[in-house]
């Protein structure tokens, strides 16, 4: 008898202690907290389980990337404030148990849903790159963190946190979002939507604001004094006033339908993208902190950036700029000026080295003949992205010869080392032609000439290599010009 009831004792023992462990399915879950030594230990007496005191002395539980797909378990840690359990494989998360959770870590999972109503002590919530079509925070009233982008969210509802002070809910379907009772709000990126309209008056402590690739037509921030980055490139903004952010560092507005743009006031600017749109005018004389300026594809016919001396980069390209000067630009490592009507252009920066062939692409402007730089050896070895009529010169004519706005001649050879031959138009007499021969600085030069018919050689044997321009006229007109070069 007493053997019996000291075998039933031992049974009961054994019960109570199987009892007292966490069932936990997933291997690897379970391999995660029982070797889970960062910031605290979880199996302090080192069995190879997780004991119910075990979690209920656990606070924080830091699991990522530990290709867990099974959460279970998780309930009986109702001491848990920290859980971060991102880059795993969960379709699906109980945490209704973890009421004293205050941080909440689950993003790049396959979560389909999520229950947070419970967790009303939750002031961090991460649930990026999930599969979420809802996600209801209404009960999260002291939340400050709420990242919930890379979801399928249609509908986001944040009038109850009150205390929010970042919100990334980018990359999801939203077609309205109200973050009028967020005036707490420092941090909003809620790019990639398919908003219409954005309201961030009441918003006056925001610091930063993405809401680009989006379908405002309006946006107004005479509100947000405090705001340093805004993008709201990608949408349908017709004007936009940015006097009253003279905190302002960063601006990217391109991709809108604005005619004009004010960034007098915006002293402090250091990055300004107001490319692809419709400018036609652009004064950036008192943003003397720009580093980098982005104006092309619009309709600029005149740019000055002498004020910008510590500009680095200059896209100003597809415009109709016919003078550029770069000169004052002194940190300049980029300058693409293509397709504009540039007839001149002084890149004479004392720092030209600093500008490789990749970053300077001077082409497709036709009037362009004449390119002032440091050293013009160095520019024709280095910089190869020009017409074909452009040429480098330390100290460029500050008047360009006719002959530099009108239709090239047939010539040939081109380069020459003795004679060529310049064939005239259709139905030319050489006879009737006039012809002047002038170096790259608009000198008239001297060289012998044989007429024939509709053909006229020049005799340059006598002529220092480098380039020269031929002009031909008749008593009434300038029939054509052409670049050639004597080797």
């Amino acid at each position: 008898m007493k053997n019996l009831i000291l075998l039933l004792a031992v049974i009961l023992l054994m019960l109570f202690a199987n009892a007292q462990i966490v069932n936990i399915p997933d291997a690897n879950f379970k391999a995660a907290l029982v070797n889970h030594y960062y910031p605290d230990t979880i199996d302090t007496n080192g069995d190879g389980e997780i004991q119910v005191s075990e979690a209920l002395a656990t606070d924080t539980i830091e699991v990522p990337y530990q290709n867990i797909s099974d959460l279970t378990g998780i309930e009986a840690f109702t001491a848990l404030t920290y859980l971060n359990c991102e880059n795993n494989q969960l379709s699906s998360l109980d945490i209704s148990n973890n009421t004293a959770l205050t941080s909440l870590w689950c993003g790049n999972n396959q979560l389909s849903s999520l229950d947070v109503s419970n967790n009303t002590a939750l002031e961090d919530l991460d649930c990026y790159n999930n599969q979420l079509s809802s996600l209801d925070v209404s009960n999260n009233s002291v939340l400050t963190y709420l990242a919930c982008s890379y979801n399928q969210l249609s509908s986001l509802d944040v009038s109850n946190n009150t205390a929010l002070t970042y919100l990334r809910c980018y990359d999801n379907q939203l077609s309205s979002l109200d973050v009028s009772n967020n005036t707490s709000l420092t941090y909003l990126y809620c790019f990639y939507n398919q908003l219409s309209s954005l309201d961030v008056s009441n918003n006056d402590d925001l610091i930063n604001l993405h809401c680009y690739n989006n379908q405002l037509s309006s946006l107004d921030v005479s509100n947000n004094i405090a705001l340093t980055v805004l993008y709201c490139y990608n949408n349908q903004i017709s004007s936009l006033d940015v006097s009253n952010n003279i905190a302002l560092e960063g601006l990217a507005c391109y991709s809108n339908q604005l005619s004009t743009l004010d960034v007098s006031n915006n002293i402090a600017l250091e990055g300004l993208a107001c490319n692809y749109n419709q400018l036609t005018s652009l004064d950036v004389s008192n943003n003397t902190a720009l580093t980098g300026l982005g104006c092309d594809n619009n309709q600029l016919s005149s740019l000055d950036v002498s004020n910008n001396t510590v500009l680095e980069g200059l896209d100003c390209y597809n415009n109709q700029l016919s003078s550029l000067d770069v000169s004052n630009n002194t940190a300049l490592t980029d300058l693409y000026c293509f397709g504009n009507q540039l007839s001149s252009l002084n890149v004479k920066n004392g720092n030209n080295t600093a500008i490789t062939d990749f970053y300077f692409k001077v082409f497709n402007n036709p009037n362009l003949y004449c390119i002032e730089v440091d050293d013009s050896a160095y520019s024709a070895n280095n910089w190869f992205n020009i017409d074909p009529q452009s040429y480098f010169s330390n100290d460029c004519p500050t008047s360009i010869p006719n002959q530099l706005k009108t239709q090239e001649l047939k010539i040939a050879p081109n380069p020459f080392k003795e004679k060529l031959s310049v064939l005239l138009p259709d139905n030319t007499n050489a006879d009737n032609i006039e012809i002047a021969l002038y170096n790259v600085l608009g000198k008239q030069i001297k060289a012998s000439t044989e007429k024939a018919n509709n053909e006229i050689i020049i005799n340059g044997a006598n002529l220092k290599p480098g380039i020269y321009f031929v002009e031909l006229r008749d008593k009434y007109k300038l029939i054509g010009n052409a670049k050639i070069v004597k080797e």
